[in-house]
């Protein structure tokens, strides 16, 4: 576009220093070009997937424990709320953008059918104010807070171009600013766990999404630092594309295009719990979470597959949920012409699939 001065730093990997990646983002700043391109990597590091494992060791949940989850009222949020009711008796206190309606008042049923305790409240995560008086409040109340499950999303899908900063931001609110209002509300509490979901969006990328990638890359890496800083334990999960669960279900379109190039299938409800407690004892600070056929997956994303039994706090057994640990390996700029070429026309095909389900 005339009189746009476009300068790009591409940090590979987040185990890079911060003080290179902020001499990087100086050089490139200052450079004389209008038009920049600069990439910042260590080391190459390798994904390994593994098929689900079964897992012995203990969870970070609590019976009667006090558990906020945001993203409250949405499919996931909900799913997990009525999962920690049942398998914990827990008091979960659901917290959303909306007022309190006829949907929050039936999921909150749900929950205390399923034998805990529940109640929904509004939050603007972007208000961080807001968010640590909610936090006070849910303390004083009930005595203690035990974990975080941070379900909030949002999605508008559209070419960079035509996203006005009112979309974006909006789409990054909950997952950039509302995650370091809920670190900052919960700073000083001895919390067991603090789960945030996001998407493997925030990995790989995806046509559309330019702000939900970011979003999530930036709750992945919010989820790493806390992790290694604060006590309990600390998890982002890039969740692979769901069936009928959660509020972004994929179409029947985007399916059957995983389907075809990827063999991925899309996460029923039925995965949910069990890849969550694969995740607590993994001991990762970020897992990605994808479903199909194990060995395909290793050869589309170029990973090893590992055996279940060579993960730390895991037994035997294996099926077709699969998980990866560790960033991509960047082998872009090892790819020869052809390669390259194979790899542009299958992600034009699946992308056009794509854009054309948003209208854009």
């Amino acid at each position: 576009m005339p009189g746009l001065d476009v300068r790009t730093l591409e940090v590979a990997a987040p185990s890079l220093p911060c003080a290179k990646v902020a001499e990087s983002a100086l050089r490139v700043l200052s450079a004389d070009s209008a038009a920049v391109e600069s990439r910042l990597a260590p080391d190459l590091e390798r994904r390994g997937f593994t098929g689900l494992p079964g897992v012995s060791a203990p969870l970070p949940f609590r019976e009667r424990g006090v558990y906020l989850v945001t993203g409250g009222r949405g499919g996931l949020g909900s799913l997990f709320a009525r999962e920690l009711a049942s398998r914990y008796g827990a008091t979960v206190v659901l917290a959303g953008r909306r007022r309190p309606d006829e949907e929050s008042d039936k999921v909150v049923a749900e929950i205390r059918a399923a034998g805990g305790s529940a109640e929904y409240i509004s939050m603007d995560l972007g208000d961080g104010g807001a968010v640590r008086e909610r936090v006070d409040d849910i303390l004083a109340r009930h005595g203690s807070l035990n974990g975080v499950i941070h379900a909030a999303g949002l999605v508008r899908d559209g070419a960079m171009l035509g996203k006005s900063p009112e979309d974006a931001a909006a789409v990054l609110a909950p997952k950039v600013a509302g995650t370091a209002a809920l670190e900052e509300a919960v700073a000083g509490l001895d919390l067991d766990v603090f789960v945030a979901f996001s998407s493997v969006a925030g990995v790989l990328g995806n046509y559309g999404q330019s702000d939900y990638c970011f979003a999530n890359a930036s709750l992945d890496q919010s989820m790493v630092r806390r992790e290694a800083l604060c006590p309990g334990r600390s998890v982002s999960i890039s969740w692979s594309f769901w069936g009928g669960v959660g509020g972004m279900p994929a179409t029947e379109a985007v399916r059957k295009q995983m389907r075809r190039h990827m063999g991925v299938e899309p996460l029923e409800a039925e995965d949910a719990w069990r890849c969550l407690t694969w995740a607590l004892a993994s001991g990762r600070p970020h897992v990605i979470v994808t479903k199909g056929d194990l060995e395909r997956l290793s050869t589309v994303f170029d990973t090893e597959a590992v055996a279940a039994g060579e993960m730390d706090g895991f037994g035997a057994g294996q099926d077709a949920v699969a998980f990866s640990t560790s960033p991509l390996p960047d082998d872009l700029d090892n790819l020869d012409e052809e390669a390259l070429a194979e790899l542009l026309r299958t992600e034009i095909e699946m992308s056009t699939m794509e854009l054309g389900n948003h209208g854009n």
